[in-house]
């Protein structure tokens, strides 16, 4: 029993020496490691900390916090390297970089601390910085960070070689989710186009919507002057275009006309809360404006619950709009309010958002099967309409001129066309009793040869019709 518990207890120390460890080791089969959780970070409330007292700060904590509603900050991170390989590594520090715009980095080695990267008003969503550590060295990486939106901070320490595999990886995962985007935008386009049914139209614009606010997550639209304005017109268009797609594959009007006011308050809210944000650049307008998009998305997830059992598209709203919501979830916590416990990329947020199009592409395709269906009864109805009024036409035509049961069956042989010969075939009587009978429609009908009969039956159908 003693021995048992002398083990445990040796086992659990060396477990906990392992785990507190503040180092990121590198060696032979080093690949690459997410550090945001294994930072160690202090506050820099005053901009006042130089580099040169960083080193020897006591204040320095595990990253285990989330500072939740704070912006604005500037905080040091810092990060421990041992190479226990048996030569040189080089290595690449890839960091999202959506959360601050400044960044300054510092490597303590020898008893000296040097800058070897720092960047002011930086615009790139991700950034990479090479380095490398010779064997058997400890090196420890300084990073003064100057936030402006929530404080993320998501670093990733990559071997060289498998950055470049990691760079190809990631450009044919762009090419092909965006591909696929586009294939599907120009389905929703085509049927929209031939059918002019308002579904398409309004999923295609809430695709677009949905396209373009990954690519400006993905930073293609960086460089530009108006980025913030682009994203602000984004978010706008997606939550309107959402509320008419759903309204219109739903129904909502129908069932809940009440809540269509509703939403509409909130979208004027979500709007409200945009432009002050433009106007005056403070974020917490733009994460209140988040929150209400979101908002307006559960809403419409809990109709389709609701509906779940009585419309058929509340069953695709529901599958598509829940990964959504919680793909949505996922990344504004860390990325608008700093809490950042899961480490949430833009890949899985393109991942979600492809489930979802594969969903509303199924919903597509089965909206269009229906539209067939209904196409070909309606022209069998009208087929049916229309051999219908022919022979209320025609009843009318022979009530008119008071033609006989015989009669009748001659004239409507003659307006098929058919030869006297062939209407006595049909009737099994003589020739000469067709003509004769031929005579008395001619009196009736006030005409002299059996070619007057159709134009005048055509004119007597287009009165009626008229």
């Amino acid at each position: 029993m003693n021995f048992s518990i002398k083990y445990s207890l040796l086992f659990c120390l060396l477990f906990q020496s392992i785990y507190s460890q503040d180092k990121l080791i590198i060696d032979d089969a080093f690949k690459s490691r997410v550090c945001t959780h294994d930072l160690y970070y202090v506050l820099d409330t005053l901009k006042k900390i130089e580099p040169k007292d960083i080193v020897n700060n006591s204040e320095f904590k595990i990253n285990k916090k989330s500072f939740f509603g704070q912006r604005n900050l500037s905080i040091w991170y810092r990060l421990k390297v041992k190479n226990v390989s048996k030569e040189t590594k080089d290595l690449v520090f890839s960091i999202n970089a959506e959360c601050f715009n400044n960044l300054t980095i510092y490597r303590h080695e020898n008893h000296q601390i040097l800058e070897i990267y720092a960047i002011k008003d930086l615009k790139e969503k991700d950034i990479a910085i090479s380095t490398s550590i010779t064997d058997n060295e400890l090196v420890e990486y300084y990073f003064k960070v100057d936030f402006t939106k929530s404080t993320y901070f998501p670093l990733k320490v990559f071997d060289k070689h498998e950055f470049s595999d990691y760079k190809i990886q990631n450009q044919l995962e762009l090419g092909f989710f965006y591909g696929i985007s586009l294939i599907i935008l120009l389905i929703n386009v085509f049927f929209y186009v031939n059918t002019r049914d308002k579904f398409y139209l309004y999923y295609s614009v809430l695709l677009l919507s949905i396209i373009l606010i990954l690519a400006e997550i993905d930073g293609f639209f960086a460089n530009t002057i108006f980025v913030k304005f682009i994203d602000v017109f984004l978010q706008l268009v997606l939550v309107v275009s959402l509320s008419l797609f759903t309204n219109e594959a739903i129904g909502i009007k129908k069932f809940y006309p009440r809540l269509i006011k509703f939403i509409f308050l909130l979208i004027i809210l979500n709007t409200i809360f945009y432009v002050i944000y433009t106007l005056s650049g403070y974020l917490l307008w733009y994460s209140l404006g988040k929150i209400l998009n979101t908002t307006i998305l559960l809403t419409y997830l809990l109709i389709g619950f609701l509906l779940f059992n009585k419309h058929v598209y509340a069953r695709f709203s529901v599958i598509g709009y829940l990964i959504l919501f919680i793909s949505n979830i996922l990344y504004i916590l860390p990325f608008d309010f700093g809490i950042h416990y899961f480490d949430f990329s833009n890949r899985y947020l393109k991942m979600s958002s492809l489930f979802e199009m594969t969903v509303f592409l199924y919903a597509i395709s089965y909206r269009n099967g229906v539209i067939k269906e209904n196409l070909i009864e309606n022209i069998k109805k009208s087929d049916t309409f229309k051999k219908k009024s022919n022979e209320e036409i025609f009843e009318s035509f022979v009530k008119k001129y008071d033609l006989t049961l015989r009669e009748k069956e001659i004239i409507n042989y003659i307006l098929l066309g058919k030869t006297n010969k062939e209407i006595s075939e049909k009737l099994f009587i003589q020739e000469v009793t067709v003509k004769y009978h031929i005579s008395n429609i001619f009196r009736k009908l006030d005409v002299k040869k059996r070619t007057e009969i159709t134009p005048m039956f055509l004119q007597f159908k287009l009165s009626l019709e008229k």
